[in-house]
């Protein structure tokens, strides 16, 4: 009788034990359900700031069903804009290479994020291909990344990149670069250029008082640059004032100063003698640059002087 008695305890033990673990079981996917809940939210947030509004969008992460170790990434498909409708997809089997390593960045954001993270490291975060979604990492993911505190490092190969970063977060103070090899055994060479605008002026100034015809040529280009620069810049900043966020500096690739100017010239409104001031400069460094002898040395310092006035007045540079 106490054997029978015995049985029976251990098989009523047996079986509590058995509804214990699968009580425990289901309290754990609980828990991942919620966690991964809540990534797929953070996840979605830096989806949409990537790649707004498209008809292919991340949806979730979720443990795989029937499996411990094993989770799977959903994305939709929509022909709707309000996506209510949407067919779910493993996102292998329809995202595209640039959706893959889109997806790769706003999980890495997502985590970054969620770690509350010091500073990030992004190695060209923008692949060459992908041209659509550019200007909304330039402006809304940084932006929101800045937000958070989050220190960044961007490093790109992309001029376009280095050049709209420097120019649209200037108000904070940007850093930034150039790193380049000359000789291997040297190591990379780190130039500071935070202001490229002042960079080309900067690199003027010696070769303005340069006695060799050359050399004030070679003082002409950079002048050049810069103005044409400078003209950029004030377009850019006014668009902005009137609500186009979205206004880059590579809006205006491949224009030179005469077709920029006309545009710019009722900008320079400071004072009734900016315009003549940049009209006097343009002719100057054109001349410098024409096949015919250059400019003197005091005109090439005189311009250098005009535009480095109107930078500072205009920019506070």
């Amino acid at each position: 009788m106490s054997l029978l008695i015995e049985r029976k305890a251990r098989a009523t033990v047996a079986k509590e034990l058995e509804t214990a673990l699968k009580q425990i079981d289901a309290a754990k996917e609980k828990v991942l359900e919620d966690k991964f809940s809540d990534y797929s939210g953070a996840i979605q947030a830096w989806w949409e700031r990537l790649r707004p509004d498209e008809p292919t969008f991340f949806s979730a992460v979720q443990p795989r069903k029937g499996a411990k170790r094993t989770i799977d990434f959903k994305a939709g498909l929509t022909a709707t804009a309000d996506r209510k409708a949407a067919k779910l997809r493993d996102v292998i089997a329809i995202f595209s290479q640039s959706q893959l390593h889109c997806l790769g960045l706003a999980l890495f954001l997502a985590r970054a994020e969620h770690e509350g993270v010091g500073f990030i490291v992004l190695d060209d975060p923008v692949l060459s291909s992908d041209e659509d979604y550019r200007v909304h990492f330039n402006s809304t993911v940084l932006s929101e990344l800045l937000s958070l505190s989050i220190q960044v490092i961007v490093l790109t190969q992309d001029h376009d990149t280095w050049e709209e970063l420097e120019t649209r977060y200037r108000h904070v103070s940007i850093s930034t670069a150039q790193l380049y090899i000359e000789a291997p055994a040297d190591g990379t060479i780190i130039e500071n250029t935070s202001d490229a605008l002042l960079a080309k002026i900067n690199r003027a100034k010696s070769l303005a008082r340069g006695g060799h015809p050359d050399l004030r040529k070679e003082c002409g280009i950079q002048l050049r640059d810069a103005g044409e620069r400078f003209c950029k810049e004030i377009l850019v900043n006014d668009r902005r004032r009137n609500g186009d966020m979205a206004a880059s500096l590579t809006d205006y690739d491949g224009k030179t100063m005469e077709w920029l100017f006309p545009k710019m010239e009722h900008l320079l409104d400071r004072d009734a003698s900016h315009p003549g001031k940049f009209t006097v400069f343009k002719k100057t460094v054109n001349d410098a640059c024409h096949d015919n002898a250059p400019p003197s040395s005091a005109a090439m310092t005189q311009a250098h002087g005009e535009i480095r006035f109107l930078v500072k007045e205009y920019f506070g540079r």
